[in-house]
């Protein structure tokens, strides 16, 4: 770790300290350690929550993709006889939001889980395509994005103490620039599948998680988009124009 230029020595000094001061450090969190116990529990028990979730959401939708074409036919016929061209646009506008926010979720979680493994992979880490698989579980199920930090964190462990100390600085600079492009590739896939202004996409996203964990990244965004659409048909009652005008598809 001394190797490193300018800030070595100082993180070797730093170390060094952490090591001779170990065992007062473990005297010190002892009271603590029931706490901490029960907080990585409750962890454990909503990552497979998530997880639960995201392996119940794959088989409706595979159920719904096999049957698809003939339950979409049949709503709109429906939607159409009840509510007209706008109850059958909020239909598109409903299908469009779960396909947008299913492509933000899984297609970030796909990036994040590639860019670590090319990046275990090219610092030398073993495992790198297993490491990357687990990654893209963790960030696939939302709760377990944040530790995706013990993965590329581990690893830069693992650098450094195989005296790689450049490439473990370079693991952590890469892990936080993974974790990071979360905040900004997902609302720009989102918004792909979803007609309505960005602002509104990312508080549908977050304020759907926040109210009903897994599922309302798909729930909030769809609701938001239907109050938009049914929003849009009604300005455009009130000022005379056309409805279909204002329920064209966006280019």
């Amino acid at each position: 770790m001394s190797g490193v230029p300018l800030v070595g020595p100082r993180l070797a000094a730093g170390w060094q300290r952490v090591v001779e001061a170990q065992g007062n450090v473990r005297t010190l969190l002892e009271p603590y350690t029931a706490d901490v116990g029960h907080l990585m529990i409750a962890a454990a028990r909503a990552l497979a929550d998530s997880l639960l979730q995201v392996l119940l959401s794959l088989i409706v939708a595979t159920m719904f993709w096999t049957n698809g074409d003939g339950l979409v036919s049949v709503l709109h016929d429906a939607l159409r006889r009840l509510g007209g061209p706008v109850a059958e646009r909020a239909l598109d506008v409903a299908a469009g939001a779960i396909r947008g926010v299913a492509y933000g979720v899984v297609g970030t979680a796909a990036i994040q889980a590639v860019l670590l493994a090319i990046g275990l992979a090219v610092a030398g880490v073993p495992g790198a395509g297993m490491l990357g698989f687990v990654a893209l579980l963790l960030a696939i199920s939302q709760i377990g994005g944040p530790l995706l930090i013990l993965i590329w964190g581990g690893a830069a462990w693992w650098l450094f103490a195989q005296d790689q100390e450049i490439w473990g600085v370079v693991m952590i600079g890469w892990g936080l620039f993974i974790g990071m492009i979360d905040n900004f590739i997902k609302p720009w896939l989102i918004g792909f599948g979803i007609e309505m202004p960005m602002s509104l996409t990312i508080l549908g996203v977050f304020g759907g998680f926040i109210a009903f964990g897994f599922l309302g990244l798909f729930i909030g965004p769809t609701l938001i988009a239907i109050t938009f659409t049914l929003l849009q048909a009604w300005r455009a009652a009130v000022s005379g124009r056309p409805a279909a005008e204002v329920m064209k598809p966006a280019a």
